[in-house]
C-alpha cells in the first residue's frame, strides 16, 4: 500500500467500488442485499440500523457463510414447526429434511420426492428453497 494511502483504505476491485460512509444509506444497504443475497429478509427496522453503521461492520453482518443468519434471514413466525433457524442449512439437511416425511416439513406431500438427493431436479429444488426460506442464509446459497 502507498504510504499516502490511509490505513484502513480498501484496494479497488474491478467492477466493484467501494461505498463511502456518506452514501451508506437504506437504499445501499438494499442494494447489497439485492446483489448478494437474493434481496434478503431482513426486516425494514434491521437495513434501518445496518443504514447507520458503517458499510464495513453492516456488510460484515450480512454477508457472512453461516448456516444461520437471523439479522438477514429471521425466522417465519407462521411456520413455527420447521425451525429452519434451528436446523442443519446445507442443502444436503435441507434436501433430506425436505423430502422426509417429518410432521415439521411444510413441502406438500405430493412433492417431497423431488427433494431427493437422488432425484435428477433434487439438488436444484433443494438450492431453489434453500435461498429462500426464513431461518437461513440466502447469501450462503447465493455464493
Amino acid at each position: 500500500m502507498p504510504a499516502s494511502a490511509a490505513p484502513d483504505a480498501l484496494p479497488g476491485l474491478p467492477g466493484l467500488s467501494v461505498v463511502s460512509a456518506a452514501a451508506w444509506t437504506e437504499t445501499a444497504v438494499r442494494k447489497v442485499l439485492r446483489t448478494f443475497a437474493f434481496g434478503g429478509q431482513a426486516s425494514d427496522v434491521q437495513i434501518a440500523a445496518w443504514a447507520v453503521m458503517g458499510p464495513r461492520t453492516a456488510i460484515v453482518q450480512m454477508l457472512n457463510f453461516s448456516e444461520h443468519n437471523q439479522q438477514l434471514s429471521p425466522r417465519d413466525t407462521p411456520l413455527p414447526g420447521e425451525d429452519l433457524n434451528k436446523r442443519p442449512n446445507t442443502l444436503r439437511a435441507l434436501g433430506d429434511f425436505w423430502s422426509s416425511a417429518a410432521p415439521a416439513n411444510r413441502v406438500p406431500v405430493d412433492a417431497r420426492e423431488g427433494y431427493r438427493r437422488s432425484s435428477w431436479s433434487g439438488a436444484m429444488l433443494t438450492w431453489s428453497l434453500a435461498a429462500r426460506a426464513r431461518g437461513g442464509d440466502p447469501f450462503r446459497h447465493r455464493i
